[in-house]
């Protein structure tokens, strides 16, 4: 409960929720989903690796961030953790910069049962010329 509880505080500080649209070689659409904290600290990236382990999820650790990108994992933290309530994505992110954390983590979430709803939403944020290419 102790480690949830920090993840959530840890998260809603240096963490976000990120859902990209983007198109395969073949020009179908699809969605990039993650949540991620960032972290600089060779130490403390371990440390919080080892903590959602020990929770139960996935994460994927790079050198200044942790991931999580499996579905279940972003399911399992949207219904465990999410953000504090009222935790805004900051100005760092171009399209969905002043939105609600834990709102836009919901919006991914259904996404995996209704796709088009969040694709069109993002695709009205951001010009269809600024798809990530895969």
């Amino acid at each position: 409960e102790l480690g949830n509880e920090f993840l959530k505080i840890y998260g809603s500080c240096d963490g976000a929720v990120s859902v990209v649209p983007a198109r395969n070689k073949r020009g179908s659409l699809f969605l990039v989903r993650k949540v991620l904290f960032s972290v600089k600290h060779p130490q403390l990236n371990s440390q919080l690796t080892k903590l959602l382990k020990k929770l139960g999820y996935n994460p994927s650790q790079y050198k200044d961030q942790i991931r999580l990108t499996k579905r279940d994992d972003i399911e399992k933290f949207h219904s465990e953790i999410g953000f504090i309530d009222k935790s805004k994505i900051s100005n760092h992110s171009i399209f969905l910069s002043g939105f609600e954390k834990n709102h836009i983590l919901k919006m991914v979430v259904d996404s995996y049962e209704n796709p088009k709803f969040l694709l069109d939403f993002l695709i009205k944020k951001r010009p269809s010329s600024r798809l990530i290419w895969d």
